[in-house]
């Protein structure tokens, strides 16, 4: 009996050839020169600027710039875990067990050693470091020690004082800890206990210190509160020692008062007989991971009341800058799990009155104004924004299809939205929207806005967004049509350009925060053009460029990439990214790998840079190796998914017939996750393409809606009914769409050979996904070889070996079918079968 015509290859170890190897290490090689900047600060004055530089394997070089020279005034080596500039003319980094302070206009560097945490003091000039023996010293900026102290266990710092918690003798053998305050110029000593302090933090208002014991020879934990400016103590004694895993105090509002939560999580045992599973469990989420439990109390310590909040039906309470309301949900499951992200219902609560009020119903965020008294959330049932008054419960609604990005004015008076053209500001008194006449075409978001975040737990977010309008806006102007961009500084109504119009890719924008320096900062680049970091003169409008990454990479300015554009056949306008191959010959014909996912043509301005991607997707070798790299942006409709996908791609297909140098029999089309399932669904369907490439992907829907996805912890039905796949429908009921929409129900009309890989570990796509697209192709005596990764996830993880295999495998596929390279063993093999 002859061998099988299609074959199953299961990858378990990295290559073992050694040619494989060397391949790999070439590959590597090539990768690890590439390297990006980021993480940009600028010192008070404007006149420095420092960033990180970003190789694939380490992130360990700081380079600081000024504004006198166009080259690094100075390289700080392995120390970019934290930087700081102190001063106007002194830079402070960490990493790596050590600690440097610079001197800008010396350049002198003193060094610290063995270094186990290290922080800042901006504003009294001073640094401290914490050392591996325990020991605390605060230096000036000459680097003179002005504070030693020992037996110091940890730190927390603000911007002039840092508090300081040490171990000190007591009675007998007992020991003590001791919490302690420097503000620049002499220690207080506030409080001590037995007790160990786990934890110190500093709450957002920066007047409280929140201190979190663990009570010895027990397992509970003691909650303790420093009034900074009065220097008192407060213990909440009622609710004392709580039984839990973490304890956190918040502040509710800005008169002292506070919120206290304990959390606790149910431990789910490995070594149970069985799994129970009902239908009417409402924390499905938290089946595998175990349940959080919440208690809450609303604390006023200088009238000494606290009291519990209900819990009855597992509410969770979040303060938002108000001293009478909380925000409230309820922890289980409300809407039967149609949500790939968890949606709640948020009520409004009244601590006076002990009442609740529905205020934004099927909702994860909540966005609060400064003083508390007002909030927006986005409603995803009929796409508006809702705003909320709390003061006299009232109700507005903003159109979500047009308005996005919602920050308030640090006065809380004034609502501002992006809109698809300008600026609008919305008076919360009179309830009118303006436009701020900023850009009357494209959209402008704010970019200096000031995020505070309340709560993120749960997959929720209550988070403050605010501007200060009395000072200038950092805006980012963006038009979609040209995917150019411009940086605006906006004051009291009149704009000034800090960044021309572009079709560079703006990464960071610095400048100083009182906005007192002409110059700027920005990090740019283009799909031809590294990473550089810039600075601009808004005085006179000089741009230099400072520094450029990558300068081995010679012939990155002979990429070219345009942006196409054309509409699918409901005529709903497209782009698409058009990638030349490197050395691109008019007089030439090439072939074409389309790689699709959901929309890609706002990344047309990001550097083709060199890397092993975990997903085998290599678009700078492919150019390099001679292909157009085609990107088309896929949308989704009524008719579902695949279809929409596939209208979107031969749309993109047909704005390429009157490209004479592209093969159009020599076109390939690739994608992972959501963009394997296209292919998958493509590929049942289309006889345009040569080959197919598909990673991770869903192949039978109807299968994945009745899954259970072990990476999120949820039914997987949510990612069509409201999540990713855009079908917002149940499966009851429209069974013809899923079916219409399902890539195996026409696996036997796959006309090209298909390359699909899988990660065994994958918990977000399971590889049975693979596997039964595969056992369709089999049984319909298709083209198809399979790849799966024993000891990999969703993707294959970066710089491991079985990346490198797939980035391998990869170049092997589209050189043999795109490219007629033959004598590929491991696909000779699958396509020189017989029966």
């Amino acid at each position: 009996m002859k061998t099988a015509f299609i074959t199953l290859i299961v990858i378990f170890l990295s290559a073992t050839v050694y040619s494989q190897r060397t391949q790999d290490d070439s590959l590597k090689l090539w990768a690890s020169k590439f390297s990006d900047l980021k993480w940009m600060i600028n010192s008070e004055d404007g006149k420095y600027a420092a960033l990180t530089l970003i190789y694939p394997e380490s992130n360990d070089t700081v380079f600081v710039f000024s504004h006198q020279r166009k080259v690094p005034s100075d390289t700080v080596i392995g120390m970019s875990d934290k930087k700081s500039f102190l001063g106007k003319l002194h830079f402070f980094a960490v990493g790596a067990g050590n600690a440097q302070l610079l001197n800008l206009q010396t350049h002198q560097k003193i060094t610290f050693k063995k270094v186990r945490t290290a922080e800042v003091m901006k504003d009294v000039r001073q640094f401290c470091i914490l050392d591996k023996n325990k020991t605390l010293s605060i230096y000036n900026l000459s680097g003179k020690r002005i504070l030693k102290l020992l037996q110091v266990e940890k730190m927390t710092s603000g911007k002039s004082k840092v508090f300081i918690t040490t171990t000190v003798e007591s009675t007998g053998s007992k020991r003590k800890n001791e919490l302690l305050e420097w503000n620049g110029k002499k220690i207080f000593r506030h409080y001590s206990t037995e007790n160990t302090i786990e934890k110190t933090e500093l709450l957002s208002s920066q007047n409280f210190l929140a201190i979190r014991e663990q009570i010895i020879g027990e397992t509970a934990k003691r909650m303790v509160l420093l009034d900074i400016k009065k220097g008192k103590i407060y213990v909440p004694e009622l609710i004392q020692p709580v039984k839990t895993d973490a304890i956190k105090i918040a502040e509710a509002g800005n008169d002292g008062t506070f919120l206290v939560s304990a959390e606790s999580r149910t431990e789910v045992s490995d070594s149970q007989m069985v799994e129970v599973w009902y239908g009417s469990d409402k924390n499905l989420r938290s089946a595998r991971t175990g349940k959080r439990n919440y208690r809450f109390w609303y604390w006023k310590p200088e009238k000494k009341i606290i009291t519990e909040l209900p819990s009855e039906k597992s509410q969770v309470y979040v303060p938002l800058n108000n001293s009478r309301y909380l925000w409230m949900f309820s922890s289980k499951e409300v809407y039967n799990y149609i949500h790939a992200t968890p949606m709640y219902d948020i009520y409004l609560y009244d601590i006076e009155k002990n009442t609740s009020l529905l205020a934004f119903n099927e909702s994860s965020e909540v966005i609060g104004s400064m003083n508390g008294n007002f909030a927006v959330s986005h409603s995803r049932k009929t796409d508006k924004w809702i705003i909320f008054d709390l003061e006299h419960q009232g109700f507005t609604e903003i159109d979500g299809s047009q308005f996005s990005n919602p920050v308030f004015s640090s006065d809380s008076k004034i609502l501002l939205f992006s809109g698809k053209s300008d600026l609008f500001a919305y008076d919360l008194k009179t309830k009118k929207l303006s436009a701020m006449k900023i850009s009357d075409a494209h959209e402008v978001t704010i970019m200096n806005k000031k995020i505070n975040v309340a709560f993120g737990h749960l997959k929720t977010r209550f988070r403050t967004f605010t501007a200060d309008l009395s000072k200038p806006l950092q805006l980012q102007i963006y038009d979609e049509n040209s995917k150019k961009t411009s940086v605006l500084r906006w004051e009291r109504g009149k704009t000034s350009v800090l960044i021309p119009l572009t079709s560079h890719k703006i990464k960071e924008v610095s400048e100083t925060d009182n906005h007192n320096s002409a110059l700027v900062y920005s990090v740019e680049e283009n799909h031809n053009i590294p990473p550089g970091i810039y600075r601009r003169n808004t005085t006179n409008g000089k741009t230099e460029l400072l520094y450029r990454t990558n300068r081995q990479d010679k012939r990155a300015s002979d990429l070219k990439t345009e942006v196409l554009s054309y509409k699918n056949s409901s005529g709903r306008p497209l782009k698409a990214i058009l990638s030349y191959p490197e050395n691109f010959d008019v007089s030439k014909k090439y072939p074409v790998i389309v790689r699709i996912y959901q929309k890609q043509s706002d990344a047309a301005s990001a550097y083709i840079r060199g890397e092993i991607k975990p997903d085998g997707f290599n678009k700078r070798l492919m150019l390099d190796r001679g292909y157009f790299i085609y990107q088309p942006d896929v949308v989704f409709d009524e008719r579902g998914t695949g279809i929409s996908a596939l209208d979107c791609v031969h749309a993109a297909l047909d704005a390429l017939r009157d490209f004479t140098y592209i093969d159009q029999e020599k076109i390939g089309l690739s994608g992972h996750s959501m963009g394997g399932y296209e292919v998958n669904f493509i590929a049942t369907h289309s006889t345009r393409f040569a080959a197919y490439l598909s990673g991770a992907s869903v192949a039978n829907i109807m299968q994945s809606y009745f899954s259970y996805n072990r990476l999120f912890e949820i039914p997987d039905y949510g990612r069509f009914e409201g999540g990713q796949f855009e079908i917002n429908r149940p499966y009851v009921g429209n069974e013809e769409l899923y079916f219409r929409n399902n890539p195996v129900n026409y696996v036997q009309h796959v006309s090209a050979p298909i390359l699909m890989w899988s990660g065994r570990k994958d918990g977000n796509v399971l590889p049975e996904q693979t596997e039964a697209f595969y056992i369709g192709l089999l049984r319909n005596r298709k083209k198809v070889i399979a790849l799966f990764y024993r000891d990999q996830e969703h993707t294959l993880g970066y710089n491991t070996p079985e990346a490198f295999d797939l980035n391998r495998r990869t170049v092997d596929w589209w050189d043999y079918f795109l490219k007629d390279r033959k004598n590929v063993e491991w696909i000779d093999r699958e396509m020189n079968e017989g029966r």
